[in-house]
């Protein structure tokens, strides 16, 4: 053992209640701080994605807002950490779609533990004695507390418990053989009672009360395990610890005898099976292993699901390998791929047992007879072709045989009673946003997978920075499919990364396996996705064909339209595609979306081709899609706008696939489309919205001033000049007192605002409102009025700016729209920021919560600005840094730079009054010279200017003048980093947040 100088010491425990710091720790005092941190411990080293995290927060009541809830409880939590000087120790990273926790070294209690118990398999007893002695001190309670027995932490605590008493028996083991019996009866008492249905310390106990000369109750604490297996499970005494009963009879009667001893009692030498060795590692399946274990630990039967290729064979030798020594009689695979005829399945698993046929008895009653007194694990590997065989089997050989346990996989369920399913999920792959350095690639477990196989197939290859952006494009486009992955490595013997990645158009049939492997279904890719194609019944071919036109996730209603079936008949293929894993159901949303892999979706175009069905798929598709965006139009209007805007969200990629289609083949429905987005790009959609409405505008169509207006939109990227080309265009197409001017007009009001020109932004809003008026549409009315306040405030008009302010709320209250809710508080919150400030303030509360929920990124993000703006103004400067932070990731996000510059100047603004005098000038210097920043005019332009002297003189004019310069010089990402990380020098400077 290292000196205890070197030790690290520990400042993340989980092995009881969980605690941050050094020495005794302190407790997490927030019960959302510590479900966020039990999640993200309990799978550490992974990234766990956002909606399963706020799901275990905060359960079925989730906040209006979930993501941005849950991004200032991880600030908080990231707080929690340095407060309890844990930065070293422990590192939360977002990482899409999440956040990832790396503990650092054995700075966690659990870390330190298990490296303590697997250094003590290797010593001998005096030293591993000392070992464990140490590991379990680590423990004061159960691990995970009172978080133990939700489901995502379930079976890392089950785990981790599991180790905990298998420690302490090796514990016990080492103190025998030490000949120290007495000092673990009070462990062995603990052991029992935590679970008196275990054999090994059972075995034990007698060893040691006989060792101490108490051969009586040596015998009686047989007895009583005897005892409790027949009360409980119906079963009698294993046979291991009959033997171990005889042999304290023979030497209690023949004392020169050697007494018996514990270690190994009842577990053969050497494990018996047939498992083979495998032939090569497994790559980023830790977690799934350990949940295997676990869940294999407490249910008797575990199917691993999951679709062709992604791993489930290869998982389930690691998990029966590792778990054989828990059976006394070994762990046996049965492959049942090879049999055509269902009704051979259990000829075949007799033949691997060995089981002999006998006159008079069925193959399953000789099975039975010959399993029932044995502890065994059967790996019954590839179900899913005789699914009814194999499952009758089970489930009788599970009822009649109690020391069998059961480890399937299939691709679809079994459907016994006792099954636990474990989806077998690709391997993760590179976010698109991933930085493209080696080190942070070759951690993904797809690209760890690939490079591994590649460096196989030819030992010279190695991840560099010249291949590694084609090898994580080869990572995502074959899904993290561990198949595909390890076909597509093979191929690096005679093409390179970006070689490979540019054939995977044809990925079905360039992905062919030069090895010898037994099974020709796993030859190709191809032949993999055809073994579950074949499986499906002809009406479920025909759904999965047409769902494969879906470009993103789909509802239920999505595929009723597209398939084409009857709503009942679609269920049931759904439901039947998603039994055979070949559709992906993703049950936290309401209502439930489906996925399909991206390989699985290239093979069910090719046979909705071969079919000539791929035309009328596409056009059924479109239609849906532009049904569906008019429909979402007319709900963005009222009171259910959230769901609206969150149903847009989930299917943009198809709303983005109809559109591409539509243009093509079906240009009317592409205008329709675009014009039925108008309001959600108003909202803040992304900025992709706007060109497609350019691109579909049509000449003399009668939705083009509709579409003009959408394609207006890019004036939220900051491009004024093309919005107001597209605004002026669309008021050509329309007469002077259609109503429908109102669309273009609410475009050309916003810019000139954004201009300055606050006398034609009033006229243009009044204009905009009277015709919303005259159209009978509230909605707009209400938006166009609560936007001419705006104007009345920078002009200092603040008495016309509050009444109509307050004039919008009332109108917004009366459709119950939260974006027009939000608009009219954040106008009054304009009016009163310097003046009213509390005022202000609870008005900006109201406006960010029915932001929130209506889901209107643009509303949201102004309303953050202002906020921000008024900590500055009134003395909080920590609470405005930390809204800039968020201000600024969320414009960044948006893709707006029309506001994120207004953001920087509040920034400027900001650090000025700090005296952070340097970066204030660089950022001075970038704002004055970018060409996506609008003029700043009234109270903004005078502080502006103020600021601009202040740091002339703070700094003289060179280093003003050098300052400004390095700004000029920057490009809008660096702008962004530097304000960024001003923002986060200024909360580390002014330290945490003082909580009421």
């Amino acid at each position: 053992m290292a000196p205890e100088a070197e030790v690290e010491p520990v400042r993340v425990r989980v092995l009881g209640s969980l605690q941050l710091g050094d020495d005794d720790g302190a407790p997490l005092r927030s019960a959302r701080l510590r479900r966020l941190f039990a999640v993200l411990l309990a799978r550490r080293g992974t990234v766990v994605s956002s909606d399963r995290i706020a799901q275990f927060v905060w359960g079925d009541g989730q906040p209006a807002d979930p993501s941005a809830a849950l991004q200032t409880l991880v600030w908080r939590l990231r707080e929690a950490l340095s407060d309890a000087g844990c930065d070293g120790a422990a590192r939360l990273l977002t990482r899409a779609p999440g956040y990832l926790l790396e503990i650092e070294g054995e700075h966690a209690d659990l870390v330190r533990f298990e490296r303590l118990v697997h250094a003590a398999a290797a010593e001998p007893p005096e030293h591993a004695a000392e070992l464990l002695e140490e590991a379990l001190s680590l423990w004061r309670g159960p691990a995970y507390a009172e978080f133990a027995d939700d489901e995502v932490v379930r079976a890392e605590a089950t785990r981790l418990e599991e180790l905990r008493l298998t420690a302490c028996s090796d514990w016990v083991d080492a103190l025998l053989a030490l000949d120290r019996p007495d000092e673990t009866l009070a462990r062995l008492a603990s052991i029992i009672e935590a679970d008196p249905l275990r054999e090994r310390p059972r075995a034990q106990l007698m060893c040691a009360l006989y060792r101490l000369g108490r051969t009586a109750e040596a015998l009686q604490a047989y007895r009583d395990y005897r005892d409790v297996l027949a009360a409980e499970l119906g079963l009698d005494a294993p046979p291991s610890l009959r033997a171990l009963q005889a042999t304290i009879l023979r030497q209690s009667r023949e004392p020169g005898r050697a007494p018996p001893i514990a270690r190994g009692a009842g577990v053969p030498s050497r494990p018996s099976g047939n498992l083979p060795l495998e032939a090569s590692d497994l790559v980023g399946r830790a977690g799934d292993v350990a949940t295997a274990q676990a869940t294999l630990g407490r249910s008797r039967v575990v199917t691993l699901s999951g679709p062709g290729g992604v791993g489930k064979t290869r998982l389930a030798l690691r998990v029966a390998t590792d778990a054989r020594s828990r059976y006394r009689d070994g762990a046996w695979i049965c492959e049942l791929a090879g049999v055509a005829d269902a009704s051979a399945v259990p000829d075949l698993v007799a033949t691997t047992l060995g089981v002999q046929q006998r006159l008079g008895h069925t193959v399953i009653d000789r099975l039975v007879e010959y399993l029932r007194a044995r502890q065994m694990l059967l790996l019954l590997d590839n179900c899913e072709h005789v699914l009814d065989s194999a499952a009758d089997l089970i489930d009788t050989l599970v009822r009649d045989c109690p020391g069998m346990a059961i480890l399937a996989t299939s691709r679809e369920p079994l459907g016994v009673d006792g099954e636990r399913i474990l989806p077998v999920q690709p391997l993760p792959v590179p976010p698109t946003s991933m930085p493209g350095d080696t080190m942070t690639a070759a951690a993904v477990p797809s690209v760890a997978l690939f490079c591994r196989r590649a460096g196989a197939a030819a030992p010279t290859f190695a991840l560099t920075d010249d291949n590694v952006a084609a090898v994580t494009e080869i990572c995502r486009r074959l899904d993290g499919l561990p198949l595909a992955l390890e076909l597509a490595a093979t191929r690096i013997r005679a093409l390179s990364p970006a070689d490979i990645a540019d054939r995977l158009e044809r990925r079905l049939q360039f992905l062919r396996s030069g090895r010898r492997i037994r099974e020709e279904r796993h030859r190709t890719l191809a032949s993999a996705v055809d073994w579950s194609y074949r499986l499906l019944t002809p009406r479920q071919q025909a759904a999965f064909n047409r769902c494969n036109v879906f470009m993103g996730s789909f509802t239920l209603a999505a595929a009723v339209a597209v398939v084409g079936s009857t709503e009942p008949e679609v269920v049931d293929d759904v439901s039947g595609l998603v039994d055979k894993s070949m559709l992906v159901a993703h049950t936290n949303h309401a209502p439930v979306r489906f996925t399909m892999l991206e390989t699985l979706r290239a093979y069910g175009r090719e046979r909705l081709a071969e079919r000539g069905e791929a035309f009328d798929a596409c056009a059924a598709h479109a239609t849906y899609h532009v049904e569906f965006a008019e429909a979402a139009d007319v709900g963005l209007r009222g009171a259910q706008e959230g769901a609206w805007a969150q149903a847009l969200a989930g299917a943009f990629d198809d709303l983005r696939s109809a559109h591409q289609w539509s243009l093509v083949h079906r240009p009317e429905l592409a205008m329709r489309l675009s014009a039925a987005l108008f309001v959600y790009g108003e909202a803040g959609a992304p900025s992709e919205v706007p060109a497609w409405a350019a691109r579909a505008a049509a000449p003399q169509h009668p939705l083009l001033p509709v579409v003009l207006a959408a394609a207006a939109g890019t004036r939220f990227s900051g491009d004024l000049t093309h919005s107001a080309a597209h605004a002026r265009r669309a008021l050509c197409a329309v007469a002077e007192n259609d109503p429908v001017r109102r669309y273009p007009i609410c475009a050309l009001a916003d810019i000139a605002l954004f201009e300055g020109r606050l006398t034609d932004a009033v006229q243009l809003y009044t204009r905009q409102s009277d015709l919303a008026k005259a159209a009978g549409d509230t909605y707009f009315a209400a938006y166009a009025t609560a936007n001419s306040s705006l104007p009345h405030t920078y002009q200092g008009d603040i008495g016309t700016a509050v009444q109509l302010a307050e004039q919008a709320k009332r109108l917004g209250t009366a459709i119950a729209n939260p974006t027009i809710l939000a608009w009219a508080d954040y106008a009054l919150a304009e009016a009163l920021l310097d003046d009213q400030p509390d005022r202000a303030r609870l008005a900006l509360d109201r406006a960010i919560t029915h932001a929130r929920s209506a889901r209107n990124r643009f509303v949201l993000g102004v309303t953050l600005i202002a906020a921000s703006s008024l900590h500055i103004r009134h003395g909080d400067p920590r609470h405005a840094a930390a809204l800039l932070g968020e201000t600024i990731d969320h414009w960044s996000l948006a893709g707006n730079w029309t506001q994120q510059w207004i953001t920087i100047r509040q920034v400027i603004d900001l650090l000025v009054r700090l005296g952070a005098h340097e970066q204030a000038a660089v950022l001075y210097g970038a704002l004055t010279e970018s060409t996506t920043a609008t003029t700043a005019y009234g109270p903004d332009a005078a502080r502006l200017r103020s600021h601009a002297d202040t740091l002339r003189t703070e700094l003289g004019a060179q280093r003003y003048s050098t300052a400004v310069e390095r700004g000029v010089a920057s490009n809008d990402d660096e702008v962004i980093q530097l304000a960024r990380a001003e923002i986060d020098r200024v909360l580390s400077a002014l330290g945490p947040a003082v909580h009421a």
